[in-house]
């Protein structure tokens, strides 16, 4: 599986490079007043209002650190099965590199996290543990409900 590898907090995780349309430095953003601290705003990408995810304050309850490896992730999103699809922005640190991870070094870890249903299988690598993250269960309900209403309402 082709990994698009980034950190949260010290851990080094990999987003599926196949969903993934456009890496780029982060820029900019729109505040949209009232939502979660997690939405960082909203960019225009290809004429589209794109939502962006902070990673670190999703997961870790802190802002992003603003550095030179810190990237946009734009990723392609179906916020419900059979639903349309979104353009999402992941706000991520230490975007640097892409990795080929053969399948069969892919593990299920051992330990589920009910407040981490995103993570996936884990590899053991030269880089150390990278842990899968599945884009399409990242998202809490609440927080995709707000992002994309048409599509929680449908």
């Amino acid at each position: 599986m082709l990994l698009v590898l980034f950190t949260l907090g010290d851990q080094r995780y990999g987003l599926d490079a196949a969903v993934v349309e456009l890496i780029v430095p982060a820029l900019p953003l729109r505040a949209v007043p009232g939502t979660p601290a997690a939405v960082a705003g909203v960019f225009s990408f290809h004429g589209a209002v794109t939502p962006v995810i902070d990673l670190a304050q999703l997961t870790l309850g802190r802002p992003a650190r603003a550095a030179l490896s810190s990237r946009f992730i734009v990723a392609r999103y179906t916020a419900t099965e059979g639903g349309a699809e979104h353009f999402l922005g992941l706000l991520a640190e230490s975007v640097n590199e892409v990795r080929d991870i053969p399948d069969a070094q892919l593990r299920e870890s051992s330990v589920r996290s009910p407040g981490a249903p995103f993570l996936g299988p884990v590899a053991d690598t030269t880089c150390g543990l990278v842990q899968t993250v599945t884009l399409q269960n990242l998202l809490p309900t609440d927080l995709r409900a707000i992002l994309f209403p048409e599509a929680v309402a449908s």
